[in-house]
């Protein structure tokens, strides 16, 4: 399983650094028929759309936040990226997914110092308001702002 999925996970990193839609599109779609399979065989764990795909639990999504982030310049790339973490988003990758090093973890969001592709923004808009409230969001929030008892993921 842990080849699969870092074969998979492979799959999915290539196709945002080559800025590719489709062919992510494609390795989303593997990564689906490859959860199918696995149940369909018994298996108790699964390929995701969050193996990590770099040290300290990197994840695609990460991969595709941060280069969005990064591509202030380039409007088509930008927008590229944007479109691939929606992408992402909406098939089912875990928005508050937190890597780093072992005792110092954060959400794409927290190190994007509260930035997200608006394609992220609006898949997380359109969800019931509990999605947002993840452990470490809550953490954050009482950590930083413990004057506001709500969480906003906003800029």
């Amino acid at each position: 399983m842990e080849m699969t999925g870092h074969r998979l996970a492979q799959r999915l990193l290539d196709a945002i650094e080559h800025r590719n839609p489709w062919a992510l599109e494609e390795a989303i779609a593997a990564v689906r028929e490859a959860r199918l399979d696995a149940w369909r065989g018994g298996l108790t764990a699964f390929p995701s759309l969050d193996h990590p795909v770099g040290p300290n639990g990197v994840t695609a999504f990460h991969v595709a936040c941060m280069a969005w982030h990064v591509n202030q310049d380039d409007l088509h790339e930008r927008q590229c990226y944007d479109k691939m973490a929606g992408m992402l988003a909406e098939a089912g990758a875990d928005v508050f997914a937190e890597f780093g090093p072992a005792k110092q973890r954060w959400t794409i969001i927290e190190a994007l110092h509260g930035a997200a592709p608006p394609s992220v923004k609006a898949w997380m808009a359109s969800q019931p308001f509990d999605l947002h409230c993840s452990a470490s969001n809550t953490a954050h929030t009482i950590r930083w702002d413990s004057r506001r008892p709500v969480v906003s993921l906003e800029e």
